[in-house]
């Protein structure tokens, strides 16, 4: 939202939080299905500086009845009852989404992997980082640090290259 605004002056982005932060606040989200504003105060908050509040001479507070208070206190609850009913749905919605694709690898020490490498392209020595081979090596499991991080070592000269997310590694297939 920031990047968006600023465009080309980027020195003053400090003076606009109060914006940002109105913005966001006041954001339909789609997991809760409403906005956090709305789900603080009960309503939609108008902002500071709109033409209505200047056009209306201010706002006037009304005395309410402690039971009108009271049935809104309750309605609030069963708003945030409704919108923890929508994030859960939207957990397993968004789980439903990862777990459908997400394969788990289950390395062993001493297997032979490829690691992925994240190059930089370079003008200067011709290189495009979109050309090059995602995946280096082979190099072979030494030890298993946690069930998603292993130590990897060099093939030809064993020496320890250091350790690694499960997530950036794939099988090697000698073909």
């Amino acid at each position: 939202m920031i990047i968006a605004f600023l465009e080309q002056e980027h020195r003053e982005w400090d003076l606009h939080l109060p914006d940002f932060r109105f913005a966001y606040n006041t954001a339909y989200h789609t997991s809760a299905q409403t906005s956090p504003a709305f789900l603080n105060f009960g309503r939609t908050p108008v902002p500071i500086n709109s033409l209505r509040r200047t056009a209306s001479g201010g706002v006037q507070v009304e005395r309410q009845s402690p039971e009108l208070w009271k049935e809104r206190m309750e309605r609030l609850q069963l708003l945030r009852e409704w919108v923890a009913e929508n994030l859960a749905n939207a957990f397993e919605q968004q789980a439903g989404y990862y777990n459908r694709r997400h394969r788990t690898q289950p390395y062993s020490v001493g297997e032979l992997v490829l690691k992925r490498q994240h190059t930089l392209s370079s003008a200067a020595q011709n290189y495009c980082a979109k050309l090059a081979k995602k995946f280096h090596g082979p190099y072979r499991i030494t030890r298993t640090i946690s069930p998603v991080v292993v130590e990897l070592s060099d093939v030809v000269s064993n020496k320890v290259i250091g350790k690694t997310h499960i997530g950036h590694l794939k099988a090697y297939r000698n073909n």
